[in-house]
């Protein structure tokens, strides 16, 4: 299997299609979409194993560790990008098309949401722990990447999974709270993109009803 038809399968696994949708992945401007996204997902991938090669330098220059942090967080902050445009090329596909959206489809792209939202928020909070009110954080943000925390990493992850799932619905995370406009600028897109996508969910189905 070459790399054009493992991305092409990894594309049906996240979009399930009906027999009328089936083959969204051939739509020029929506496989463009889609191999941008993939692209994304490889830099930050390769980002994160250049991590071990540069160690020494990352644990002891600020410098070298603010830089690795930002460009950590363009790239989220690009991928979210591309889950958007993807999630609103692929439903106005669909819809041109008389087609139903599937539940699996939205449910995919509320949790990707929620993840990507997630490290977004963490990423931000290791640049600058201001931006947010967080009681009694697991770990401490050092200005350089020193010994790792994994414990206590995972447990920070957790906390901001749980306020980008909160922020979903509108509501607040008793532990962690927005403490800047750029956070809740973020907050603010990240509620916007669930309700677009129950608002999808519901004109698929007044459209099956009305074809």
């Amino acid at each position: 299997m070459n790399i054009k038809h493992f991305v092409a399968r990894l594309a049906e696994l996240l979009l399930e299609s009906d027999e009328g949708t089936k083959d969204w992945i051939t739509v020029q401007t929506l496989r463009r979409t889609w191999y941008g996204l993939c692209g994304v997902i490889l830099a930050a991938l390769i980002l994160r194993f250049l991590q071990a090669p540069f160690g020494t330098i990352l644990s002891t220059s600020e410098g070298a560790t603010l830089a690795y942090r930002i460009t950590n967080l363009i790239l989220l902050l690009l991928l979210q990008g591309f889950i958007f445009l993807l999630a609103f090329r692929y439903y106005v596909y669909i819809l041109s098309h008389k087609a139903s959206i599937r539940l699996v489809n939205v449910v995919n792209f509320y949790v990707l949401s929620c993840i990507i939202f997630a490290s977004i928020y963490r990423a931000t909070y290791t640049i600058c722990i201001t931006t947010f009110a967080y009681n009694n954080p697991p770990t401490r943000i050092n200005p350089v990447m020193n010994m790792p925390d994994y414990w206590g990493n995972l447990r920070m992850l957790g906390d901001f999974l749980l306020f980008s799932c909160f922020q979903t619905v509108n509501s607040t995370y008793y532990k962690i709270h927005a403490n800047s406009v750029y956070v809740s600028i973020l907050t603010y897109f990240q509620s916007l993109f669930t309700f677009a996508l129950v608002t999808l969910l519901i004109a698929s189905y007044v459209n099956q009803k009305t074809k």
